[in-house]
């Protein structure tokens, strides 16, 4: 299913929907996106035809009630709405996705002078651009379980285009001919970022036969990432008055495994001070994946719950 409960409809054997429409933005689930993508070149692009609205002027000598001065028009970025774009997620499984419908005015600053003199100046729509935009992956490889991958729309005057935002695969895209649909055969693979959610923390807790802690992790992946290694970046920190304070910082490189154990009696040698009874402690863990499979991104954990240290009994989470 196409991310956020969108996107995946089977659609009848048609001809191509002509680019203006009239039904107006239906109802969908869809992740409506930030137009401002200057840094950005569109991976393709197809020129639509405005469609004039109806009583609007198309051109720079637009009439309006006669001043001291002849009126001034000119086009106005405070006048004109930023590109309408639209973010389609595709999971895992899905090829193609629904039909969603874009649309862009064009308005002109005019500007004359008032009875007083005074130079006033409104917003004239001269005219509409309307797009039926849609992308279909029909030999489309399949990403690991984990990846999404984003795809933007955008309408702006009088062009469609289509951006790649995070894939898995490179790919060649082209428009069918006189629509706003693209077409993206995927090519090479390329890795993306690691799963946030991939290793989650399963335990921290005391150690009562070594007076210390141990911390257990859980992998969801690791079967994905066989003969990569996973880098564990843990703080061991201590509750102080205003803040925490860092006893002992380590990174580990293991082998991938569906569960972790670390055992910080192991490394009690170089802790920056010794535990203290009834201090307060947690870990700060970060990850990454070293290899091919996925960018080696650190990714950042929330941090474990603080376990209140006691060398003669174990003590719940705080």
């Amino acid at each position: 299913m196409i991310l956020p409960t969108l996107l995946m409809l089977a659609l009848p054997a048609a001809a191509e929907p002509l680019v203006d429409f009239d039904s107006g933005r239906s109802n969908l689930h869809v992740v409506t996106a930030d137009a401002k993508l200057k840094a950005r070149r569109p991976v393709a692009r197809v020129p639509r035809t405005p469609r004039l609205q109806e009583g609007m002027a198309c051109s720079a000598s637009l009439a309006v009630e006669p001043g001291p001065l002849d009126p001034s028009v000119r086009p106005a970025a405070f006048c004109n709405e930023p590109a309408d774009c639209v973010d389609f997620i595709f999971d895992p499984q899905d090829k193609q996705t629904e039909y969603y419908p874009l649309r862009y005015t064009e308005q002109d600053e005019v500007c004359y002078n008032g009875p007083r003199g005074e130079r006033e100046c409104h917003c004239e729509m001269r005219w509409t651009t309307n797009a039926r935009v849609q992308i279909r992956i029909p030999e489309r490889k399949t990403p690991f379980p984990w990846e999404r991958e984003r795809f933007r729309m955008c309408l702006e005057r009088n062009y469609v285009d289509y951006y790649e935002i995070a894939t898995a695969f490179e790919y060649d895209a082209k428009f069918i001919e006189h629509t706003a649909v693209v077409v993206a055969v995927p090519k090479g693979k390329i890795p993306m970022s690691p799963d946030k959610d991939g290793i989650n923390i399963e335990s921290f807790a005391i150690d009562a036969a070594a007076n210390n802690y141990t911390l257990a992790l859980a992998d969801k992946w690791a079967s994905y990432y066989k003969g990569e290694q996973t880098v564990l970046k843990l703080k061991l920190r201590k509750k102080v008055f205003l803040g925490s304070r860092t006893l002992f910082e380590t990174e580990l490189r293991l082998a991938p495994a569906d569960r972790y154990t670390v055992r910080f009696a192991d490394y009690a040698s170089k802790f920056s001070s010794p535990l203290e009874d009834g201090g307060k402690y947690y870990v700060e863990l970060k990850f990454q994946r070293a290899g091919t499979i996925s960018k080696d991104k650190v990714v950042d954990k929330d941090d474990s719950a603080t376990i209140e240290f006691h060398k003669s009994s174990a003590a719940g989470a705080r």
